[in-house]
């Protein structure tokens, strides 16, 4: 097997962004919880979407992956490497990356590398990093790498996180 010259000039290639359809108002959830104007005014928020029960972070993830992949024109067995950044998993056992990886071994792509980085605010950023990394290492092998970050923020009423994640 021929080596692959690392690279030297690693860039992003694409990005596709999905927000949940659901949306409360910042200003209905300060009446909620009792404080006027710290959404809006103190973190100049106007809205926030959330999942409802039929959403969570797979589908977020997978939606945006294959609607990014094919906006892109790139085959899922073009993927060498999927790195999900999340601090919500699915059941406190199985990787977010592990339901991703169906769509790709459907289509043929058996050996695709990759984990979850388990981390908040971080865990997006962890799952860029460790594919630049990849594709810079000896062990890129010339397909492209994926980085995901998907999360379902939710925080109980009189949390100070709550304007985040609804509950």
């Amino acid at each position: 097997m021929d080596a692959v010259p690392l690279q030297q000039n690693i860039g992003i290639r694409g990005l596709y962004v999905y927000f949940p359809r659901l949306v409360v108002q910042q200003v209905d959830l300060e009446q909620a919880d009792s404080c006027s104007g710290k959404y809006t005014v103190g973190l100049g928020q106007e809205a926030m979407s959330f999942c409802g029960d039929r959403e969570d972070v797979v589908s977020m993830a997978a939606t945006a992956v294959l609607r990014l992949l094919e906006a892109a024109g790139v085959a899922l067995t073009e993927i060498g490497k999927l790195d999900v950044g999340t601090e919500t998993g699915v059941d406190r056992s199985k990787s977010v990356m592990s339901y991703l990886v169906q769509h790709f071994q459907e289509q043929g792509n058996t050996t695709l590398q990759g984990s979850d980085h388990m981390h908040g605010c971080y865990g997006g950023t962890a799952a860029l990093l460790s594919v630049a990394d990849w594709v810079a290492s000896p062990s890129w092998d010339g397909r492209l790498g994926l980085a995901v970050a998907t999360d379902i923020a939710v925080y109980p009423e009189g949390s100070p996180a709550r304007p985040t994640g609804p509950p």
